[in-house]
């Protein structure tokens, strides 16, 4: 017999479910607490991070820190300067897994620029991570 369930939210942690149980022949109490943690981005890199204006490709890596659940998990990109063509939608990282590559062209600069990425789930939970691109002339 349960007498009591509590949930809770924290930043890394979509629930905490606590749960005492009271039976037997001696009305033994037992206590089991579950945390249900989220899936946050655990890394972001770019291969190089240094490329060439309009004609510079860069290879992003979006690491999970853990497999993605169920439906996958989107992750956005956000730029302090928009100097790489990312796209608005976001990226999905499919279930099951935990990284994602693909390419990222640069944009025509009149002068080496950088800009700070950061990754994060699109509904804002979990945790994010940032690198840093140069883009040159």
């Amino acid at each position: 017999m349960t007498i009591f369930t509590a949930v809770e939210s924290a930043q890394d942690v979509l629930a905490t479910i606590t749960a005492n149980v009271v039976g037997g022949a001696a009305g033994q109490q037992v206590q089991a607490t579950l945390d249900v943690q989220t899936v946050g981005v655990g890394s972001l890199t770019f291969t190089p991070s240094v490329i060439r204006g309009q004609f510079g490709v860069t290879t992003c890596t979006i690491t999970l820190d853990a497999p993605a659940p169920a439906g996958g998990t989107l992750v956005t990109l956000t730029q302090t300067t928009p100097l790489l063509g990312v796209s608005a939608g976001g990226y999905l990282i499919p279930e099951g897994s935990t990284s994602t590559s693909f390419p990222l062209k640069g944009i025509r600069v009149s002068r080496s620029l950088s800009t700070l990425v950061t990754a994060g789930r699109a509904d804002g939970l979990g945790s994010s991570s940032a690198a840093l691109v140069i883009v040159t002339r």
